[in-house]
């Protein structure tokens, strides 16, 4: 492992000592840190909140949980049970610029790199074009940390890696938990927001505006009176889409058939609820809607 070190130390000379020039001695400490971060970030995340909806919202929650859980509770652990000092500490003719502050805390792992990769595969599972410019941005404060003397490239390597690793951890956890306990104990909310990795699918209005072009949809499994053709005309071509009649309230008000609750449950399903109706709650509402509908074509019939 001697060779590994080594070849650490030759990386970090290289980039700390041969790559060291005025003006990256004024660019790369503004990566690492400067007083437009934390205004910065507010304003983007305000941006994603008014303007990206319950995506941008979630983006905003999953980014903050992220960062706030896995510095200290992952890499501040990994730091102490590594116990690495910092290079600078170590190798004497070290390049630290004036305006790096040292600290007396340990190098393994980047804490920078992997809160920037970290936030960088939150936005990634949300936005995909973000990964165009958090990538080189989080890459590009990496190689800054190693610029200005704070860490080896390994602590840097592996911050990225722990960073990312964590981070999408977290959030498929947090999905798979919200699928499980949202639908039990939060089932209005869920409705809303099914899942935390696709939040921009949740349920759809069930009633277009008119000036809408007409959608396909599936037709609700109604009986084979109903398939038949019997229910009247009027019913029959006033639905949005091609297919067979749906059973509606309108329907069981008009012949003096009182709508079961079934029924109502189904026309309160939204478009993309009935698409999906293969579970078993949406069998047996089908099949209810299904016994009114025949009611409905016996009383239209006499």
């Amino acid at each position: 492992m001697s060779w590994l070190q080594s070849l650490d130390v030759a990386l970090f000379r290289f980039i700390n000592l041969t790559l060291s020039n005025q003006l990256f001695d004024r660019i790369m400490p503004f990566f690492s840190g400067n007083s437009l971060f934390v205004p910065s970030l507010m304003v983007l995340a305000a941006i994603l909140i008014w303007k990206a909806g319950t995506r941008g919202r979630v983006c905003v929650v999953m980014v903050a949980l992220v960062v706030c859980l896995g510095d200290p509770l992952v890499v501040n652990t990994v730091k102490h049970a590594v116990g690495r000092p910092r290079p600078f500490k170590v190798i004497a003719d070290a390049h630290v610029p004036p305006q790096i502050g040292k600290t007396d805390s340990f190098s393994m792992p980047s804490a920078h790199t992997a809160n920037w990769f970290a936030a960088t595969l939150v936005l990634l599972v949300y936005f995909r074009r973000s990964v165009s410019f958090m990538l080189p941005l989080a890459a590009t404060i990496g190689f800054s940390r190693i610029y200005n003397g704070m860490h080896y490239p390994s602590d840097v390597l592996v911050g990225a890696i722990l960073g990312a690793g964590y981070a999408a951890a977290l959030v498929w956890s947090l999905d798979a938990l919200w699928r499980w306990a949202g639908q039990r104990w939060f089932p209005i909310w869920w409705r809303r927001l099914p899942s935390l990795l696709h939040p921009g699918l949740g349920p759809e209005p069930s009633a277009a505006p008119a000036d809408q072009p007409a959608i396909g949809l599936p037709a609700a499994p109604i009986g084979a009176a109903a398939q038949a053709g019997n229910l009247p005309a009027c019913r029959a071509t006033s639905f949005r889409g091609a297919g067979r009649p749906q059973p509606s309230l309108r329907d069981s008000r008009l012949f003096g058939v009182r709508p079961s609750v079934e029924l109502k449950r189904w026309a309160r399903l939204s478009l993309r609820d009935r698409c999906r109706g293969t579970d078993a709650v949406h069998s047996i509402i089908a099949k209810q809607a299904d016994k009114t509908a025949a009611e409905i074509t016996s009383r239209s019939c006499r």
